[in-house]
């Protein structure tokens, strides 16, 4: 008698798919692996571990648990030794690659029409975005500040002044990408 091989399918937790990219929001994208045979037995789960992904393979140690941030991942799923009995087999191990892409986001300048008044008034120049977590965007009392190149604000200059605001860290960079960024540049946008 020959072993029942169950089919093993590896879907999005709370979504029911697989998906080859995900956008960032702030969640960890967790896949379930499970495996049935048509309704002949239970349904069984079976471990995902997470590596980033270079190059299409996995590289060094085992991530801690699912993904969050964007990137490029491998999703490992090891079936083991599914039935002590040998009554049902499964693929063993496979590796399944797939990605998070970068959130983009709107950057929203504070103010932009000034008047002369003999002062410096760059510190009046402000840029921020909305950023995500848990899968929704945040409101704007959570908004997050761009760094904003410091230059000095106060004559009055034909063709006005250029401000670059961009990213203050490597977490939102790596995250999050700008709408209308500066050309060869997804991390920093100018207004002028």
């Amino acid at each position: 008698v020959a072993a029942k091989t169950i089919g093993v399918q590896l879907v999005l937790d709370g979504d029911g798919h697989f998906h080859e990219e995900l956008i960032y929001d702030g969640l960890a994208w967790g896949y379930i692996a499970y495996g049935d045979d048509g309704g002949r037995i239970e349904e069984v789960t079976f471990a995902v571990t997470y590596f980033n992904s270079v190059n299409g393979a996995a590289s060094g140690e085992a991530l801690a648990g699912a993904p969050v941030n964007a990137g490029s991942y491998i999703a490992v799923v090891d079936t083991g030794e599914l039935d002590k009995d040998g009554n049902y087999s499964a693929q063993g191990r496979f590796a399944v690659p797939f990605s998070i892409a970068r959130r983009e986001v709107t950057v929203t300048w504070t103010e932009d029409d000034f008047t002369y008044n003999n002062t410096d008034q760059s510190g009046r120049i402000e840029a921020f975005y909305l950023p995500w977590e848990n899968g929704a965007q945040l409101s704007e009392g959570r908004k997050v500040m761009l760094g904003i190149e410091e230059i000095e604000f106060k004559d009055v200059k034909e063709g006005g002044y250029t401000f670059t605001a961009k990213f203050a860290t490597e977490q939102e960079k790596q995250n999050y990408c700008i709408t209308g960024a500066a050309e060869g540049s997804s991390d920093r946008v100018t207004k002028t």
